[in-house]
């Protein structure tokens, strides 16, 4: 079978901008004569009026951000992942302190607030995107949040978790199940901090070979499947060892911080770990090709 090669390049491509951020990715399809066609884009940071536009999502586990100090180091380094869309987990935060995180980047904001002392998390959308809302799902224990939108003309389903440190298959069937009604006609992407590991002998520093898998970790495998979705941070690095969090209780790096999303789209997205800063976790991110101007 022949094979063709076409390339699409955006503006990052033309020299205007030489230092700017690209990320290529590659995409085969085939036509209707039966030939395959490698498509290559390479994307810019940078909004153009071409068909393709790179879409970040940065989740982390920021340990807290009632601290102004703290806070403004976190948003400082936010923007320079040039993040679209913000998953914050453990803002330590009241309802009533919601407010603080908004600034002339992020003025929409959803949380689910717990207290001052633990759990929290948050969702900041930038302003640089064009966004409405459907409809959202907030839980009371501040453990996750659920928005269903349209970006960019194109629906998605994203959840915001931080999940229990303990043995809780429920929390997850909980998730699943909000998520069950509102993903049919969108495109899912799920991040935050797991609490979990999904194969111990590569995603945990100093764990046995043999381990026996979780009831939570075969809960989540097992709506892996059935939603269609990949840890795709996984996917792209099968035997790669990479961690998120470092335990100065049990002298262990985990990897604890993911995204999984719709195995159909895996081929369009470059995800990232991050270096630990600020918090005792990594933040992560997931970068997305869409189209900016559907046809």
């Amino acid at each position: 079978m022949r094979k063709l090669l076409k390339t699409s390049l955006s503006t990052a491509s033309t020299g205007s901008d030489p230092e700017e951020e690209t990320d290529t990715v590659l995409s085969l399809q085939k036509a209707k004569d039966g030939n395959v066609i490698l498509y290559c884009y390479i994307l810019s940071d940078r909004t153009s009026s071409l068909s393709m536009f790179k879409f970040n999502i940065v989740a982390w586990n920021v340990h807290g951000i009632r601290s102004q100090t703290k806070r403004v180091k976190i948003m400082d380094y936010v923007s320079k992942l040039k993040a679209d869309i913000l998953l914050l987990q453990e803002t330590h935060l009241l309802q009533s302190e919601e407010k603080c995180l908004s600034d002339s980047n992020y003025s929409i904001i959803f949380s689910s607030c717990y207290n001052s002392r633990q759990r929290g998390v948050s969702i900041l959308v930038h302003k640089r995107i064009p966004f409405t809302l459907n409809s959202t799902v907030t839980d009371s224990e501040g453990r996750y949040i659920i928005i269903q939108a349209t970006i960019f003309n194109k629906l998605y389903s994203i959840v915001n978790l931080y999940a229990p440190n303990n043995e809780d298959p429920a929390f997850f069937h909980t998730v699943f199940s909000h998520l069950a009604d509102l993903s049919a006609n969108s495109t899912t992407i799920i991040g935050g901090d797991f609490n979990i590991v999904l194969n111990p002998s590569v995603d945990r520093s100093n764990s046995p070979i043999h381990v026996k898998q979780s009831q939570s970790v075969k809960v989540i495998h097992d709506y892996m499947k059935d939603f269609g979705l990949d840890d795709v941070w996984r996917l792209k690095n099968p035997t790669k060892r990479d961690y998120t969090f470092f335990s100065e209780v049990h002298k262990t790096f985990s990897r604890l911080d993911f995204f999984l999303l719709n195995n159909s789209i895996a081929h369009k997205v470059t995800t990232k770990i991050h270096p630990i800063i600020i918090s005792d976790h990594t933040p992560i991110s997931l970068s997305l090709a869409i189209k900016k101007n559907p046809s």
